[in-house]
């Protein structure tokens, strides 16, 4: 939406992220005492919440929350981790994953008031461009956003110690991917404790996958913000797995896929297909979910000048 409406994008890192968040639970904790001696014997209460608590993400969410509903931000119905600010003439979104976040507007005037405001609650990192978030690497250019995963491609290429080989796909056409052929049943709970040759070999298929392919980009330049859904399902073709898959887009931008396993049984190529394509807790991969998931978001954000407020259109589907 952004770069269909040639928006700013800018980024924001929050320095000491659970440091600032208050911990109203009654926590009591033994003290460092090789740092501390004096306070040998004795218990402090947790005022702050620490990294390492397992509440400790919650409580920062609680904290981070109320400082941006102060500002008049508001979460949106399907994603608590994106808030929007509204009034007449100005749009804000942000996007938060923990200390990182992704700020778009319409005004360049509003964003520079939410820098001030928000640097005067917390410790911010602020720049004006986006180069990256949760490990992907971002290039924007007029009316487009090229996003990579080489930083992460290449963390796993150097961390693998067995010789790679390039590969054009994923994985081989039929792997053969069961740990322990038919046989009687056994005790389920180690089978990933006993990988075969060919295990590794898949394994090594995948890795030469990502070596062909880390220079690839995925290149978003929305001509329009209509949305479309295309979904497949391997019903006769994946006899083991009955996998499924979608893709959606934001004009011709993919914005949000899936592959998954399904958890129905369908007993035919068109209950397959409908599978694929239901928005049900046991279908999956909730393509139609996650279509009205994105559909609400431009009607609650207004889209810009490219959302005509279209109804949906469902996806066709071809046996």
């Amino acid at each position: 939406m952004a770069c269909f409406n040639r928006w700013q994008v800018s980024s924001l890192d929050v320095s000491g992220t659970y440091l600032y968040s208050p911990v109203e639970e009654t926590v009591l904790i033994e003290p460092p005492t090789t740092f501390l001696p004096h306070l040998k014997g004795k218990v402090l209460r947790l005022k702050k919440a620490l990294y390492g608590m397992k509440q400790g993400g919650r409580c920062w969410w609680f904290f981070l929350s109320g400082i941006l509903e102060r500002m008049g931000f508001a979460a949106t119905e399907v994603n608590q981790s994106l808030y929007l600010f509204r009034n007449d003439q100005e749009l804000i979104a942000i996007w938060i994953h923990v200390d990182d976040g992704v700020v778009t507007s319409n005004s360049l005037g509003a964003i520079s008031r939410f820098k001030t405001a928000l640097c005067g609650e917390l410790g911010i990192k602020w720049s004006d461009q986006l180069t990256h978030i949760v490990s992907l690497n971002c290039a924007f250019g007029e009316g487009e956003v090229t996003i990579t995963q080489g930083h992460l491609n290449n963390g796993i290429l150097e961390a693998y110690a067995r010789r790679i080989i390039k590969c054009d796909a994923p994985l081989p056409v039929l792997p053969a991917g069961s740990a322990i052929p038919n046989q009687d049943a056994l005790d389920p709970t180690p089978y990933r404790s006993v990988p075969k040759a060919k295990h590794w070999l898949l394994l090594d298929h995948v890795v030469g996958y990502l070596l062909k392919t880390r220079a690839h980009r995925i290149r978003l330049r929305p001509m329009s913000l209509s949305l479309s859904l295309w979904s497949d399902v391997g019903w006769g073709g994946d006899l083991e797995c009955r996998q499924s898959g979608f893709i959606l887009k934001l004009g011709d931008a993919p914005i949000h896929w899936s592959s998954k396993r399904q958890t129905v049984v369908a007993l035919s190529t068109c209950a397959a297909e409908y599978v694929a394509l239901s928005s049900t807790p046991g279908a999956g991969n909730k393509s139609t979910r996650q279509k009205i998931h994105q559909y609400n978001f431009l009607q609650q954000s207004g889209g810009g000048t490219g959302f005509n407020q279209q109804p949906l259109q469902e996806a066709h589907e071809v046996s």
